[in-house]
């Protein structure tokens, strides 16, 4: 029941950012497979996260970074990974994040998380 709730949560989140399309790519789930959505991530197409997600934070919606590898102290000690040699990677540091998608969240919660990130990409941009 829990993750058919937060399966149910993502699909709204989708429908409800699928016009920011030009800023942000969602969650894409391939066919014959299932996505338990304990978290919803999002990348941005053309900018920086952190003003985004202050804005978000600010806002009563809490995120979270994603889970870097490539610019970890280990990795480049143990293996020789730097994290210039991995674009996409360091893109998705720089740029991605996760908000909540759990089961507790109401429909009136995904409404005001669509109404933010549609209020942010309409402010003038300084």
């Amino acid at each position: 029941n829990m993750i058919s709730t937060r399966r149910a949560n993502a699909r709204s989140l989708i429908r409800k950012l699928d016009s920011l399309d030009s800023f942000i790519q969602l969650p894409k789930t391939r066919p014959g497979s299932e996505h338990s959505f304990m978290m919803f991530p999002i990348v941005l197409t053309d900018m920086r996260k952190v003003k985004l997600v202050n804005f978000l934070e600010q806002n009563g919606v809490e995120t979270r970074d994603m889970l870097p590898l490539t610019n970890q102290p280990v990795y480049r000690k143990l293996l020789g990974w730097r994290e210039e040699d991995y674009p996409v990677a360091a893109w998705i540091n720089e740029s991605g994040f996760y908000i909540g998608c759990h089961q507790d969240l109401a429909e009136g919660d995904l409404d005001r998380i669509g109404e933010l990130f549609e209020e942010f990409f309409s402010l003038p941009k300084v």
